[in-house]
Protein backbone atom coordinates (compact mmCIF):
# COMPACT_ATOMS: atom_id res chain seq x y z
CA UNK A 1 0.00 0.00 0.00
CA UNK A 2 3.25 2.45 0.76
CA UNK A 3 4.44 1.63 -2.62
CA UNK A 4 1.39 2.32 -4.42
CA UNK A 5 0.73 5.75 -2.27
CA UNK A 6 3.58 7.02 -3.75
CA UNK A 7 3.80 5.48 -7.26
CA UNK A 8 6.84 3.35 -6.21
CA UNK A 9 5.21 -0.46 -7.07
CA UNK A 10 7.32 -2.58 -7.69
CA UNK A 11 10.92 -1.25 -6.17
CA UNK A 12 9.76 0.13 -3.08
CA UNK A 13 10.66 -2.55 -0.55
CA UNK A 14 8.38 -2.15 2.07
CA UNK A 15 6.43 -5.44 3.85
CA UNK A 16 6.62 -8.32 2.08
CA UNK A 17 7.61 -8.49 -1.40
CA UNK A 18 6.41 -11.16 -4.45
CA UNK A 19 8.54 -12.20 -8.04
CA UNK A 20 4.70 -10.49 -9.41
CA UNK A 21 5.63 -7.59 -7.31
CA UNK A 22 8.13 -6.56 -9.92
CA UNK A 23 5.94 -7.35 -12.93
CA UNK A 24 5.57 -3.65 -13.90
CA UNK A 25 9.37 -3.48 -14.69
CA UNK A 26 9.44 -6.51 -17.13
CA UNK A 27 8.20 -4.15 -19.89
CA UNK A 28 10.71 -1.60 -19.35
CA UNK A 29 13.74 -4.16 -18.55
CA UNK A 30 12.35 -5.91 -22.49
CA UNK A 31 13.44 -2.57 -23.81
CA UNK A 32 15.76 -1.92 -22.41
CA UNK A 33 17.52 -5.37 -23.51
CA UNK A 34 16.56 -4.42 -27.30
CA UNK A 35 18.69 -1.16 -27.17
CA UNK A 36 21.47 -3.22 -25.77
CA UNK A 37 21.10 -5.54 -28.40
CA UNK A 38 21.31 -2.94 -30.98
CA UNK A 39 24.13 -1.21 -29.38
CA UNK A 40 26.25 -4.59 -29.30
CA UNK A 41 25.50 -4.46 -33.08
CA UNK A 42 26.73 -0.42 -32.94
CA UNK A 43 23.42 0.18 -34.32
CA UNK A 44 22.92 3.35 -31.61
CA UNK A 45 20.41 4.98 -34.22
CA UNK A 46 18.05 1.88 -33.71
CA UNK A 47 19.26 1.71 -30.06
CA UNK A 48 18.56 5.69 -29.82
CA UNK A 49 14.83 5.31 -31.29
CA UNK A 50 13.78 2.01 -28.41
CA UNK A 51 15.02 4.14 -25.66
CA UNK A 52 13.19 7.02 -26.54
CA UNK A 53 10.32 5.17 -26.57
CA UNK A 54 11.10 4.03 -23.19
CA UNK A 55 11.46 7.14 -21.88
CA UNK A 56 8.04 7.91 -22.88
CA UNK A 57 6.65 4.71 -21.10
CA UNK A 58 9.17 5.72 -18.22
CA UNK A 59 7.46 9.21 -17.68
CA UNK A 60 3.73 8.06 -18.16
CA UNK A 61 3.71 4.71 -15.78
CA UNK A 62 6.79 5.64 -13.56
CA UNK A 63 7.55 8.72 -11.17
CA UNK A 64 10.01 11.24 -12.77
CA UNK A 65 12.39 10.18 -10.15
CA UNK A 66 12.59 6.24 -10.63
CA UNK A 67 15.74 4.76 -10.83
CA UNK A 68 14.42 3.22 -14.34
CA UNK A 69 13.78 6.50 -15.25
CA UNK A 70 16.92 7.94 -14.35
CA UNK A 71 18.99 5.41 -15.70
CA UNK A 72 17.32 5.26 -19.07
CA UNK A 73 17.85 8.90 -19.50
CA UNK A 74 21.41 8.52 -18.97
CA UNK A 75 21.60 5.50 -21.57
CA UNK A 76 19.84 7.47 -24.35
CA UNK A 77 22.43 10.52 -23.72
CA UNK A 78 25.13 7.87 -24.10
CA UNK A 79 23.06 6.31 -27.09
CA UNK A 80 22.85 9.52 -28.65
CA UNK A 81 26.62 10.91 -27.65
CA UNK A 82 27.53 7.61 -29.62
CA UNK A 83 25.41 8.89 -32.49
CA UNK A 84 26.95 12.37 -33.11
CA UNK A 85 23.98 14.02 -31.02
CA UNK A 86 26.42 15.72 -28.57
CA UNK A 87 24.25 18.79 -27.87
CA UNK A 88 20.39 16.45 -27.51
CA UNK A 89 22.40 13.90 -24.96
CA UNK A 90 24.02 16.93 -23.05
CA UNK A 91 20.13 17.90 -22.64
CA UNK A 92 19.07 14.27 -21.60
CA UNK A 93 21.89 13.73 -19.39
CA UNK A 94 20.75 17.55 -17.71
CA UNK A 95 17.31 16.47 -17.42
CA UNK A 96 18.29 13.27 -15.45
CA UNK A 97 20.90 15.08 -13.00
CA UNK A 98 18.11 17.37 -12.27
CA UNK A 99 15.38 15.07 -11.31
CA UNK A 100 18.54 13.00 -9.02
CA UNK A 101 19.03 16.15 -6.96
CA UNK A 102 15.79 17.19 -6.67
CA UNK A 103 14.74 13.90 -5.61
CA UNK A 104 17.44 13.40 -3.21
CA UNK A 105 17.41 16.93 -1.63
CA UNK A 106 13.51 15.98 -0.81
CA UNK A 107 14.07 13.01 1.23
CA UNK A 108 17.45 14.71 2.78
CA UNK A 109 15.16 17.53 3.89
CA UNK A 110 12.22 14.98 4.74
CA UNK A 111 14.52 13.16 6.79
CA UNK A 112 15.92 15.82 8.79
CA UNK A 113 11.90 16.96 9.39
CA UNK A 114 10.97 13.23 10.31
CA UNK A 115 13.70 13.01 12.85
CA UNK A 116 13.38 16.47 14.21
CA UNK A 117 9.46 15.68 14.52
CA UNK A 118 10.23 13.03 16.39
CA UNK A 119 12.51 14.00 19.02
CA UNK A 120 10.18 16.51 19.24
CA UNK A 121 6.43 14.32 19.99
CA UNK A 122 8.87 11.93 22.27
CA UNK A 123 9.48 14.96 24.73
CA UNK A 124 5.78 16.48 24.31
CA UNK A 125 3.65 13.33 23.92
CA UNK A 126 6.09 10.61 25.72
CA UNK A 127 2.72 8.07 25.68
CA UNK A 128 2.90 7.89 22.07
CA UNK A 129 5.42 5.52 21.68
CA UNK A 130 5.37 5.48 17.55
CA UNK A 131 7.42 6.12 14.99
CA UNK A 132 7.14 8.91 12.35
CA UNK A 133 6.29 6.69 9.73
CA UNK A 134 3.43 5.16 11.57
CA UNK A 135 1.98 8.12 12.02
CA UNK A 136 3.01 10.30 8.92
CA UNK A 137 2.26 7.40 6.46
CA UNK A 138 5.93 7.25 4.94
CA UNK A 139 9.26 6.42 6.13
CA UNK A 140 11.64 8.73 4.15
CA UNK A 141 14.98 6.97 5.70
CA UNK A 142 13.53 3.45 3.95
CA UNK A 143 12.49 5.29 0.97
CA UNK A 144 15.85 6.81 0.54
CA UNK A 145 17.43 3.27 0.81
CA UNK A 146 16.15 1.61 -1.08
CA UNK A 147 16.33 4.07 -3.91
CA UNK A 148 20.07 4.21 -3.63
CA UNK A 149 20.28 -0.09 -3.86
CA UNK A 150 18.40 0.06 -6.61
CA UNK A 151 20.56 2.64 -8.36
CA UNK A 152 23.59 0.50 -7.22
CA UNK A 153 21.68 -2.40 -8.69
CA UNK A 154 21.33 -0.90 -12.14
CA UNK A 155 25.35 -0.32 -12.36
CA UNK A 156 25.40 -3.91 -13.86
CA UNK A 157 22.34 -3.24 -16.42
CA UNK A 158 23.91 -4.34 -19.92
CA UNK A 159 24.20 -0.57 -21.50
CA UNK A 160 26.71 -0.43 -19.07
CA UNK A 161 28.67 -3.08 -19.70
CA UNK A 162 29.14 -1.97 -23.84
CA UNK A 163 29.85 1.58 -22.76
CA UNK A 164 34.03 2.26 -22.86
CA UNK A 165 35.67 2.88 -19.61
CA UNK A 166 35.75 6.27 -19.78
CA UNK A 167 32.48 7.04 -21.12
CA UNK A 168 31.21 10.58 -19.78
CA UNK A 169 27.65 8.74 -19.09
CA UNK A 170 29.39 5.76 -17.45
CA UNK A 171 31.56 8.41 -15.67
CA UNK A 172 28.38 10.46 -14.92
CA UNK A 173 26.39 7.43 -13.53
CA UNK A 174 29.17 6.83 -11.40
CA UNK A 175 29.29 9.97 -9.81
CA UNK A 176 25.33 10.05 -9.79
CA UNK A 177 25.82 6.56 -7.19
CA UNK A 178 28.07 8.01 -5.19
CA UNK A 179 25.78 11.43 -4.70
CA UNK A 180 23.22 9.23 -3.74
CA UNK A 181 25.00 7.47 -1.11
CA UNK A 182 26.35 10.60 0.37
CA UNK A 183 23.23 12.33 0.90
CA UNK A 184 22.08 8.22 2.70
CA UNK A 185 24.74 8.96 5.07
CA UNK A 186 24.25 12.50 6.18
CA UNK A 187 20.73 10.95 6.62
CA UNK A 188 21.74 8.42 9.10
CA UNK A 189 23.90 11.16 10.55
CA UNK A 190 20.92 12.73 11.17
CA UNK A 191 19.31 10.29 12.96
CA UNK A 192 22.19 9.37 15.04
CA UNK A 193 22.08 13.06 16.36
CA UNK A 194 18.87 13.14 17.08
CA UNK A 195 18.37 9.52 19.07
CA UNK A 196 18.30 8.76 22.33
CA UNK A 197 18.63 4.66 21.88
CA UNK A 198 21.89 3.73 21.86
CA UNK A 199 21.89 0.81 19.67
CA UNK A 200 20.18 2.73 17.02
CA UNK A 201 23.02 5.45 17.19
CA UNK A 202 25.57 3.05 16.77
CA UNK A 203 23.55 0.69 13.87
CA UNK A 204 23.70 4.63 12.37
CA UNK A 205 27.09 5.60 12.82
CA UNK A 206 28.33 2.69 11.57
CA UNK A 207 25.39 2.98 8.69
CA UNK A 208 27.04 6.64 8.26
CA UNK A 209 30.86 5.45 7.52
CA UNK A 210 29.58 2.67 5.53
CA UNK A 211 27.60 4.72 3.47
CA UNK A 212 30.83 7.17 3.42
CA UNK A 213 33.31 4.99 2.24
CA UNK A 214 30.88 3.91 -0.44
CA UNK A 215 30.27 7.17 -2.00
CA UNK A 216 34.02 7.63 -1.60
CA UNK A 217 35.22 4.32 -4.09
CA UNK A 218 32.50 5.66 -6.51
CA UNK A 219 34.18 9.02 -6.87
CA UNK A 220 37.40 7.96 -7.03
CA UNK A 221 36.84 5.83 -9.32
CA UNK A 222 35.01 8.34 -11.54
CA UNK A 223 37.31 11.31 -10.72
CA UNK A 224 40.27 8.94 -12.64
CA UNK A 225 38.42 8.39 -15.33
CA UNK A 226 37.22 11.82 -15.98
CA UNK A 227 40.93 12.94 -15.35
CA UNK A 228 42.09 10.27 -18.06
CA UNK A 229 39.48 11.58 -20.19
CA UNK A 230 39.25 15.66 -19.94
CA UNK A 231 42.30 16.45 -17.86
CA UNK A 232 42.67 18.03 -14.54
CA UNK A 233 41.13 21.50 -15.60
CA UNK A 234 37.98 20.23 -16.59
CA UNK A 235 34.24 21.02 -14.26
CA UNK A 236 33.11 17.23 -14.08
CA UNK A 237 36.47 16.74 -11.88
CA UNK A 238 36.63 19.69 -10.18
CA UNK A 239 33.09 19.16 -9.08
CA UNK A 240 33.92 14.91 -8.36
CA UNK A 241 36.85 16.27 -6.21
CA UNK A 242 35.19 17.80 -3.91
CA UNK A 243 32.61 15.03 -3.52
CA UNK A 244 35.21 12.62 -2.82
CA UNK A 245 36.83 15.59 -0.34
CA UNK A 246 33.58 15.59 1.45
CA UNK A 247 33.81 12.02 1.96
CA UNK A 248 37.09 12.18 2.96
CA UNK A 249 36.78 15.24 5.68
CA UNK A 250 33.64 13.20 7.01
CA UNK A 251 35.64 9.96 7.43
CA UNK A 252 37.94 11.77 9.65
CA UNK A 253 40.28 11.99 6.69
CA UNK A 254 41.07 15.98 6.27
CA UNK A 255 44.57 15.77 5.25
CA UNK A 256 43.59 13.28 2.78
CA UNK A 257 41.09 16.20 1.45
CA UNK A 258 43.62 19.02 1.72
CA UNK A 259 45.85 17.70 0.00
CA UNK A 260 43.29 16.29 -2.63
CA UNK A 261 41.64 19.69 -3.52
CA UNK A 262 45.17 21.44 -3.42
CA UNK A 263 46.48 19.15 -6.29
CA UNK A 264 43.79 19.82 -8.38
CA UNK A 265 43.38 23.47 -7.39
CA UNK A 266 47.36 24.12 -8.14
CA UNK A 267 47.38 22.62 -11.24
CA UNK A 268 44.39 23.67 -12.81
CA UNK A 269 45.52 27.46 -11.92
CA UNK A 270 49.27 26.03 -13.58
CA UNK A 271 47.15 24.95 -16.43
CA UNK A 272 45.09 28.37 -16.78
CA UNK A 273 48.27 30.44 -16.37
CA UNK A 274 49.69 28.65 -19.70
CA UNK A 275 46.59 28.47 -21.35
CA UNK A 276 44.41 31.87 -20.74
CA UNK A 277 41.41 31.14 -22.96
CA UNK A 278 40.40 28.63 -20.32
CA UNK A 279 39.73 31.52 -18.03
CA UNK A 280 36.83 32.13 -20.64
CA UNK A 281 35.62 29.26 -19.86
CA UNK A 282 32.57 29.60 -17.57
CA UNK A 283 32.49 26.04 -16.23
CA UNK A 284 36.36 25.41 -15.43
CA UNK A 285 36.10 29.00 -14.29
CA UNK A 286 33.28 28.08 -12.00
CA UNK A 287 34.44 24.85 -10.83
CA UNK A 288 37.47 26.27 -10.24
CA UNK A 289 36.16 28.90 -7.91
CA UNK A 290 33.97 26.37 -5.91
CA UNK A 291 36.94 23.51 -5.45
CA UNK A 292 38.70 26.57 -4.27
CA UNK A 293 36.64 27.87 -1.71
CA UNK A 294 36.16 24.16 -0.61
CA UNK A 295 39.50 24.02 -0.10
CA UNK A 296 39.82 27.56 1.99
CA UNK A 297 36.26 26.28 3.93
CA UNK A 298 38.34 22.83 4.98
CA UNK A 299 41.67 24.49 5.62
CA UNK A 300 39.67 26.91 8.04
CA UNK A 301 38.16 24.28 9.39
CA UNK A 302 41.35 22.08 10.04
CA UNK A 303 43.96 24.87 11.38
CA UNK A 304 41.08 27.12 13.47
CA UNK A 305 44.00 29.41 14.47
CA UNK A 306 45.77 32.48 12.60
CA UNK A 307 47.55 30.52 9.87
CA UNK A 308 44.75 28.69 8.84
CA UNK A 309 42.98 31.97 8.58
CA UNK A 310 45.45 33.81 6.74
CA UNK A 311 45.51 30.52 4.04
CA UNK A 312 42.08 30.52 3.91
CA UNK A 313 42.23 34.71 3.56
CA UNK A 314 44.83 33.59 0.68
CA UNK A 315 42.57 31.09 -1.17
CA UNK A 316 39.59 33.66 -1.05
CA UNK A 317 41.39 36.04 -2.85
CA UNK A 318 42.90 34.03 -5.32
CA UNK A 319 38.98 32.99 -6.17
CA UNK A 320 37.78 36.38 -6.37
CA UNK A 321 40.82 37.61 -8.57
CA UNK A 322 39.80 34.69 -11.32
CA UNK A 323 36.05 36.00 -11.02
CA UNK A 324 37.21 39.70 -11.26
CA UNK A 325 39.87 39.01 -14.39
CA UNK A 326 36.90 38.44 -16.66
CA UNK A 327 35.86 41.38 -18.74
CA UNK A 328 32.06 40.31 -18.51
CA UNK A 329 30.30 38.73 -15.74
CA UNK A 330 26.82 36.07 -16.09
CA UNK A 331 24.82 37.27 -13.08
CA UNK A 332 25.84 33.70 -11.55
CA UNK A 333 29.59 34.90 -11.70
CA UNK A 334 28.53 38.18 -9.76
CA UNK A 335 26.20 36.10 -7.04
CA UNK A 336 29.28 33.54 -7.00
CA UNK A 337 31.71 37.09 -6.22
CA UNK A 338 29.52 39.17 -3.89
CA UNK A 339 29.36 35.95 -1.88
CA UNK A 340 33.09 35.45 -1.77
CA UNK A 341 33.77 38.76 -0.78
CA UNK A 342 31.67 38.62 2.18
CA UNK A 343 33.25 35.71 3.16
CA UNK A 344 36.07 37.53 2.89
CA UNK A 345 35.19 40.19 4.84
CA UNK A 346 34.40 37.64 7.51
CA UNK A 347 37.34 36.32 7.71
CA UNK A 348 38.79 39.46 7.97
CA UNK A 349 36.65 40.49 10.86
CA UNK A 350 38.13 37.09 12.68
CA UNK A 351 34.91 34.79 12.23
CA UNK A 352 35.23 31.76 10.27
CA UNK A 353 33.93 30.82 7.06
CA UNK A 354 30.33 29.97 7.54
CA UNK A 355 29.41 28.91 3.74
CA UNK A 356 30.63 25.31 1.45
CA UNK A 357 29.82 25.78 -1.81
CA UNK A 358 27.39 23.80 -3.42
CA UNK A 359 29.64 21.60 -5.47
CA UNK A 360 26.92 18.74 -6.68
CA UNK A 361 25.47 20.51 -9.60
CA UNK A 362 27.78 18.79 -12.60
CA UNK A 363 28.57 21.01 -15.66
CA UNK A 364 27.82 18.41 -18.08
CA UNK A 365 30.69 20.06 -20.59
CA UNK A 366 32.18 16.80 -22.55
CA UNK A 367 34.72 18.98 -24.21
CA UNK A 368 38.13 18.52 -23.49
CA UNK A 369 39.58 21.36 -22.33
Amino acid sequence: DHSNAIGMAGWFGFGKNHDLDRALERPFEILSSLASFHALSHDWQSSTNVLRSLILRCEQHLPLYHPITITTLVDLAATMMENGEVEHAIKFSQRARSRLFMYLNEQEDACVMMQTWHTDSEDQFPTIGGEYYKLVGLDHLAMLKNFVLSLNALLNREMMALLPGNHPMKLLYQCFVGDSYSVLASSLVVVADHTSDDEIFAESKAGSETAWTTAGKFYRKALRGWTVAYGVCHPDVMSTSCSLARCLKELGRMREALTLLSSVVNSSLLKMQRKPKLKANPCAREGLVKCIWTLATYTAEHKPNQEGRISCMTLLKTAIKLLEDKNQHTSEDENLLQTLKKEFNKLMKGKPVLKTPKTDQRQMAFVSV
